[in-house]
């Protein structure tokens, strides 16, 4: 009986570590190449369908005329408005290799050219963010991060653990925030009369 509660409390604290460092993942939706994708999952992103459920939001290849129209409050419909509304609410988006074509291209008349580099000031200052992919993943990658503190892991507490305090009957026991009780631990503090506090 011993080993059978050593290897579910083994066993349930594998699972409770992998939720809690799945869950601790910043979240990042990708709209660009499964190449992209894949780079931003492997720097230790969980990727996520939609926008609205992101962390952060990496956009590829959007046009420098979509810049421009963001840059002055007048998005189109579509991707544009969905950007907009995202900077609205102070949420984060990065566009991959923003105003490439500018660096790209010295043929753009200095006057122009320093109009859109303008419109990249005020990009910036809207919160919005644009580089290469490897600057975002330099500043936002949370590989290498601890990604939980030690004091916010989850406890488990079974009935085993409750034996073990030696609780008298009629005591309290005060859960800390983030701890798991069993059933069979909500049991035995039934049959001890020992009030719980969460």
């Amino acid at each position: 009986m011993k080993d059978m509660e050593k290897l579910v409390q083994e066993l349930t604290t594998r699972i409770l570590d992998k939720i809690q460092a799945e869950e601790s993942l910043p979240r990042a939706c990708v709209r660009g190449t499964d190449e992209l994708r894949e780079k931003v999952a492997q720097a230790g992103f969980r990727l996520v369908e939609t926008s609205h459920e992101a962390d952060d939001w990496l956009i590829q290849d959007l046009p420098l005329a979509s810049l421009l129209r963001l840059s002055q409050l007048v998005p189109q419909p579509g991707l544009e408005e969905e950007i907009f509304y995202r900077m609205l609410a102070g949420k984060s988006v990065f566009i991959v290799d923003w105003f490439q074509e500018l660096e790209s291209n010295s043929s753009i008349p200095r006057v122009l050219a320093q109009k859109i580099k303008e419109a990249q000031r005020l990009l910036i200052s809207y919160g919005i963010r644009g580089g290469s992919l490897s600057h975002y993943l330099s500043q936002s990658s949370p590989k290498g991060q601890e990604s939980t503190s030690h004091s916010s892991k989850k406890q488990l507490i079974t009935e085993k653990k409750l034996r073990d305090m030696n609780l008298q009957d009629g005591a309290v026991f005060k859960l800390e925030p983030g701890t798991i009780v069993t059933a069979l631990a909500r049991d035995f503090l039934k049959r001890h009369h020992i009030l719980l506090e969460e």
